[in-house]
C-alpha cells in the first residue's frame, strides 16, 4: 500500500516545478570550441562570463592591470573565421566626451594596421565606453595570438592614461 502525505505531494510539486524551471531557462551561449582551444593552447588564466564572454587580465606596468576579452563567437568574412578581440581604454561621462577626444583618438588610429576603435554608450548611467579591438584570424597560433593580446593591453593601458590617468578597468 502506497501512503502519501501532504509534505510528500507538496515535495514533489516543488521538485518538478523546480526542474521545469531548470528545464525553461536559457542556457548562456557557450564560447566557440575552437576558440577554447586557442585559449587552452596559450596556457595563461582566463575567466569565462556567463555571457560567454573570455577575459584575461594582463599586468601591464607596475600595479596596473588590463582587462582584454574574446566575445567567444566565430565571426566569419569572406570565407575567413575571425575571433573579435575588445579591450576597453576609458569610461567618460557622456558630457565630458568632447570632439576633441574623438578626433584624437582618430588621429591615433592612423598608426593602426590591425586594431580599430569602437564606442559604445550606456544608456542607463549616461557613460561613454571607448574601446580598441581587433579581429584576429582563428586559425593564428597560439603563441602569436598571446602577442596580440598583450600588445593590445599595453596599447590600451597607455591610452587609457592619456585618457583618465586612473586604472580602473
Amino acid at each position: 500500500m502506497f501512503y502519501r502525505s501532504k509534505d510528500s505531494v507538496a515535495a514533489f510539486f516543488v521538485c518538478l516545478l523546480s526542474a521545469l524551471t531548470s528545464v525553461a531557462q536559457p542556457k548562456p551561449p557557450a564560447p566557440d570550441e575552437v576558440i577554447m582551444e586557442k585559449v587552452r593552447e596559450m596556457d595563461i588564466k582566463y575567466t569565462v562570463s556567463e555571457s560567454g564572454l573570455i577575459r584575461f587580465t594582463f599586468g601591464v606596468e607596475q600595479n596596473r592591470t588590463q582587462l582584454v576579452i574574446v566575445t567567444g563567437k566565430v565571426n566569419n568574412y569572406l570565407s575567413s573565421d575571425y575571433m573579435t578581440v575588445l579591450t576597453r581604454v576609458a569610461r567618460i561621462d557622456k558630457g565630458q566626451f568632447e570632439n576633441k577626444v574623438a578626433f584624437d583618438l582618430l588621429k591615433k588610429n592612423w598608426n593602426y594596421t590591425a586594431w580599430f576603435w569602437q564606442i559604445r554608450e550606456d544608456e542607463t548611467d549616461g557613460k561613454v565606453n571607448v574601446y580598441l579591438g581587433s579581429s584576429v584570424p582563428v586559425n593564428t597560433p597560439a603563441v602569436k595570438f598571446y602577442l596580440i593580446l598583450s600588445t593590445m593591453a599595453k596599447e590600451a593601458d597607455t591610452i587609457e592614461k592619456l585618457l583618465t590617468s586612473t586604472d580602473e578597468f
